[in-house]
């Protein structure tokens, strides 16, 4: 009888949906990843979302409450998918001199953004539609800004933790704006060399300015 009830009792504990994971949320990211990287659909619809990954809705929204929670889960993907490629690049780079660290660092930006244009764009969107109120967007962003500032403390000239953040800051808007300008709308041979070339004037003369 014992063991009947004990038998039984497993066989309740089996039946019924399996728990979600973690690999059922990346397998939705993923499949959201790649429907935005078409750019067919301004808006990621959840019902095929929830379909091409084997779920159902009610299940996707366990996972992510609304769009705001999946543009906000594909945002923090990307941020540490750029840090990732930054470390990497700098590990490359490890005996290299602090310009061609920084230069590194500006191709591996443009090559991202480049091959993620519209992962990116959903980024930049999301963070001005919510520039202060997301913490966990805030924080990665700053880490990012760190990993430049931690290339600056490397210069004589710059002592301060005040005038890293702002040079870091001013330098990343700089790629940035270089990026998302001259890459898409050169008239040379080479969009991104140009652009390459303009960011090297840029970080060159910080770097020599407070090199000493």
């Amino acid at each position: 009888m014992n063991v009947e009830m004990e038998t039984n009792s497993r066989n309740a504990r089996g039946r019924g949906r399996p728990p979600l994971s973690d690999g059922v949320r990346q397998r939705l990211l993923s499949h959201a990843r790649e429907l935005l990287r078409s750019g067919e659909q301004e808006k990621l619809p959840i019902r095929q979302l929830a379909a091409s990954a084997g779920v159902s809705t009610g299940s996707f929204y366990k996972f992510f409450p609304d769009q705001h929670a999946l543009r906000e889960a594909l945002a923090m993907d990307v941020y540490a998918e750029l840090a990732l490629i930054l470390d990497r690049t700098l590990t490359q780079a490890a005996e290299r001199s602090v310009l061609e660290r920084v230069m590194q660092m500006a191709v591996s930006y443009v090559d991202y953004v480049q091959a993620n244009e519209k992962l990116w764009a959903n980024l930049l969107e999301f963070r001005r539609q919510y520039r202060d109120s997301n913490a966990l967007a805030v924080e990665a962003e700053n880490a990012l800004f760190g990993v430049l500032e931690a290339e600056l403390d490397k210069l004589e000239g710059v002592n301060e933790p005040e005038l890293r953040a702002d040079l870091a800051r001013a330098l990343w808007a700089s790629v940035h704006g270089i990026t998302v300008q001259t890459v898409p709308n050169s008239f040379k041979e080479d969009p991104k060399g140009d652009a390459l070339e303009q960011m090297r004037l840029i970080i060159d003369a910080v770097i020599t300015r407070y090199s000493s």
